[in-house]
């Protein structure tokens, strides 16, 4: 499929294509289906058919004994997302505590971050929330695995690990874009993150931010849940969160990335090596963007179509005007939930308005001096962006010292050198 053609004969294209597909799973030719559901830069049919099989019925049992046979983890990963489909269909009873018990013994042992994500979105789906929390209380105590690209902090965030270098194409020629959709930071250029590093899965939640801070008023009205994504923080209360959970996690004073909470506010000085420290901070940009985009060079991680944009992100069109839960939705390919919509996301640097104009090729500090009339650049879209603007590399900025409703952050740290 030419994704370069018009959205209209694009999705025509692709549905034809997705119904032939179906049909030939409901004649029973499963074994031509699932190498469709691998792993591609621009993953529009496998996004589809993880969404419309549930339309033929197929049966649980057989999505079940595929996912415990198949040796491919993208296909894993997406057969997992297609039976947590078929959950929402009512086919709970189907799913024996035999089942359940397996797939809680690889929400346990899988060492993929994005099966360990579905698996977490699949149990809690079907219930089984409390099982999820007394794993990662687990998980916890048991550090950064070497045959494991995910685990979980002391303080409870589960973590996708990136290793790196890793070089890619950052943003987006706004020439390829609807004039109607270009806006005035879009723009690319060739990148390189010399280093390893991890990121949250999910956005920080407001029950999280509480055991940092007391009192964090929020409108119940937009903000309704204490485990919602956190809203109404400055970039500077996200780098005093990022700075306290260091100090929680024993972090030596040389691998701290920001200065003493007395210290962060407006003319803080970064520093100079804080990209080679193991503190936690929040993500670059270039960070973000490769672990949100997660391989893909569609429109978003999901592919071009719009079609199935409500499974993946809260926007302006689903969200109710409520910032929601972190993890509800479907994750992307490396584990990472709400990469779009909910919340806009602060990253650390200072926002460029054009990619083109940072200073250098390669993922470096920016130490300038933090002060309110530079903004911080956001990433992420959020519950008040609309569908046809949403897509992984779009981008934002606030000053500093604004908070907005709908604007968190998810953490990020350095690693060191395996």
């Amino acid at each position: 499929i030419d994704s370069n053609q018009t959205p209209e004969i694009f999705e025509s294209q692709m549905k034809r294509i997705t119904n032939a597909a179906i049909a030939l799973f409901a004649f029973g030719e499963r074994e031509k289906i699932w190498p469709l559901l691998r792993a591609n830069p621009r993953p529009d049919l496998q996004t589809a058919l993880m969404n419309q099989l549930k339309l033929v019925n197929p049966s649980v049992t057989t999505l079940f004994e595929q996912i415990k046979q198949e040796s491919v983890v993208s296909i894993r990963q997406a057969l997992l997302l297609t039976l947590g489909e078929l959950v929402a269909g009512n086919s709970l009873k189907a799913l024996g505590e035999a089942e359940v018990q397996v797939l809680l013994a690889m929400y346990k042992d899988d060492p993929d971050a994005g099966v360990h994500s579905s698996l977490r979105w699949l149990l809690h789906r079907i219930g089984k929330k409390e099982d999820i929390q007394q794993a990662d209380q687990i998980f916890a105590k048991e550090g950064i695995s070497a045959n494991k690209n995910w685990y979980v902090t002391p303080f409870g965030q589960t973590m996708l690990i990136v290793r790196g270098p890793v070089d890619y194409v950052m943003g987006v020629d706004p020439k390829t874009l609807p004039e109607t959709e270009r806006y005035y930071l879009d723009c690319e250029r060739a990148v390189v993150i010399e280093r390893s590093w991890a990121i949250g899965t999910l956005e920080v939640s407001h029950s999280e931010f509480l055991r940092f801070r007391k009192v964090h008023t929020i409108n119940p009205v937009t903000n309704p849940s204490l485990e919602g994504a956190l809203g109404s923080v400055t970039w500077y209360d996200a780098a005093k969160f990022c700075r306290w959970l260091s100090e929680q996690e024993g972090v030596a004073e040389d691998q701290m990335c920001y200065p003493s909470l007395e210290e962060i506010k407006a003319g803080m000085v970064l520093p100079t090596n804080y990209l080679s420290r193991t503190g936690y901070r929040l993500p670059s940009e270039a960070e973000w963007e490769y672990s949100v985009r997660a391989g893909t060079v569609s429109r978003n991680y999901f592919g071009d179509s719009n079609r199935f944009i409500a499974s993946y992100g809260w926007l302006r069109e689903n969200a109710a005007r409520q910032v929601h839960v972190p993890g509800l939705l479907k994750p992307n390919a490396w584990g990472l939930f709400d990469g779009i919509g909910n919340v806009a996301e602060f990253c650390q640097e200072v926002e460029h308005m054009s990619l083109v104009a940072v200073p250098s090729q390669y993922d470096r500090e920016d130490t300038l001096p933090v002060d309110d009339k530079n903004a911080r650049t956001q990433r992420g879209s959020s519950i008040s962006v609309g569908v046809l603007q949403a897509r992984s590399t779009d981008r934002n900025a606030a000053s500093p010292n604004r908070h907005f409703f709908n604007g968190g952050f998810r953490i990020a740290r350095s690693l060191d050198r395996e």
